[in-house]
């Protein structure tokens, strides 16, 4: 029972679900079998921890047949199938709930079939359900307005033997909306893909669809205008009127799209900057960090009340960079709950970690860097990383070069680890090591490293490496 599909699905439900389902399946309506209740009341006592030794086979069916009944496993399984078919209702029941669009299209459909024609037209001058369509530019909507008009000229069809051209035409403007746009979207996501996989991939169709958006893209549907400025930042990158054009652009129709569509928008932009960044270009930390901020105020960085502990990391790094010191050690604490549980006390220590060190508290960095557990591979690579700056700033030679040649050899022998990575890190510890002999002496010119830093700037923490290297220059 403790690994069966009924737990993994009990696992994931919130306080209030559990209380919903309960409801669902204590309902007069429901009429559930008495032994199905009573599985269900027994496993409700056990959540939300659901131990072990609580789930043994024969404990539950004890339970529910009485210890005197001979045990049946292909009977308890019966059971336990009979429950997650209610749950699974009520989870069809919670979605339909939570889509006022569906509803509304399937009362339509049971109207419709029962020739209650009144009803269907009454039903359909529900200003409330088509106002909300109307509203947003997304991609759902177009879908809905595209469902929606068919309906209505099958409807049509079907009782008056009428067909409306002028139906027609709309049902072929929303649907050409809603497929150029999906190509559009899927385009931007396969572009991402093959710049990381190195494969080659045209959608069908895909020049005329370019074609298309190049003439018309001033006049078209806010959706494409957004997915066609995406896609020219991806294939255009060198050309940085598209990103202003994007920012002016998210500006402009902010509210008029779901948080999640301009979440994916943000997320675009924000992935634009880390990769100039990631090049050298240093001016786009600031874009960036305003970025982040207009997610914290949007709640677009958020997916179900929870934020990526990668997006966690960026705002109080380039935060740091950017001497935001109030508002990082503010966001640290104030975000921490918002985190995953799983990640939570490796992202907050870490965080915090990096927030001392550049307050220069170095004690604290390291004894915060010993609780970070190596769970991923970049929270090994950034430990390290930060481990070997703190001991520069110590002046801890001989644990920098031992921790230097320590890291190079994980770096080669990861796998796991990309290639880019691979060489960007590998760069930052040999300038490091040379900033360090030149510390103590050594025979390396700060000047001469200044400038082989700047002539590749794809070196991770390039910022901390020059204002280190010009540090140097003023003291040697």
């Amino acid at each position: 029972m403790y690994k069966s599909k009924l737990i993994h699905i009990l696992k994931t439900f919130t306080p209030q679900e559990i209380r919903s389902l309960g409801f669902f399946i204590d309902s007069p309506s429901a009429n559930v079998r008495s032994e199905v209740l009573n599985l269900w009341l027994y496993l409700r006592l056990q959540y939300p921890h659901f131990k072990e030794d609580e789930l043994d086979r024969y404990k539950i069916f004890a339970v529910i047949w009485g210890s005197q009944t001979t045990f049946s496993m292909p009977k308890l399984r019966h059971l336990n199938s009979e429950l997650v078919q209610w749950i699974e209702e009520f989870m069809i029941h919670n979605q339909l709930k939570n889509d006022p669009e569906r509803r509304f299209m399937l009362l339509l459909d049971a109207y419709k079939e029962k020739d209650l024609h009144k009803y269907f037209e009454q039903t359909l001058k529900k200003e409330n359900v088509l106002a909300t369509a109307a509203e947003k530019y997304d991609m759902g909507n177009y879908r809905f307005r595209y469902v929606l008009q068919e309906k209505i000229t099958d409807y049509e069809m079907e009782r008056f033997n009428n067909m409306n051209f002028d139906y027609i035409k709309q049902i072929l403007a929303y649907l050409d909306v809603f497929y150029i746009a999906q190509k559009l979207k899927f385009a931007c996501e396969t572009v991402n893909y093959q710049n990381v996989f190195k494969t080659t991939y045209e959608p069908l169709f895909w020049d005329d669809i370019l074609a298309y958006m190049q003439k018309n893209v001033d006049n078209s549907s806010p959706l494409l205008q957004a997915y066609f400025i995406i896609w020219n930042t991806l294939t255009e990158a060198e050309n940085e009127e598209h990103f202003q054009q994007l920012l002016t652009f998210l500006d402009t129709y902010s509210q008029r799209f779901s948080a999640q569509t301009l979440s994916e928008f943000y997320t675009y932009a924000r992935n634009y900057c880390i990769k100039k960044i990631n090049n050298g270009e240093q001016k786009y930390i600031a874009n960036l960090f305003k970025l982040y901020q207009k997610g914290l105020e949007t709640n677009t960085l958020m997916y179900k009340q929870r934020l990526s502990e990668w997006d966690y990391k960026n705002i109080v790094t380039i935060g740091m960079r950017l001497n935001e010191d109030i508002f990082v050690e503010k966001f640290i604490h104030q975000y921490k709950h918002f985190l995953m549980e799983e990640s939570r006390d490796n992202a907050y220590t870490y965080n915090l970690a990096y927030f001392y060190f550049y307050q220069k508290q170095y004690d604290k960095t390291i004894a915060l860097l010993q609780d970070v557990h190596f769970s991923d591979i970049y929270y090994h690579l950034e430990t390290k990383t930060l481990l070997l700056k703190t001991y520069y700033e110590l002046n801890e030679s001989i644990s920098l070069f031992a921790l230097a040649d320590t890291l190079k050899v994980y770096l080669f022998r990861t796998a796991k680890i990309p290639d880019y990575q691979k060489q960007i890190r590998n760069r930052f510890i040999s300038f490091i090591t040379k900033m360090m002999r030149i510390k103590l002496g050594g025979k390396n010119n700060a000047s001469q490293l200044l400038q082989q830093l700047n002539k590749n700037k794809k070196v991770s923490d390039f910022t901390w490496l020059n204002d280190k290297i010009n540090a140097l220059m003023k003291k040697h």
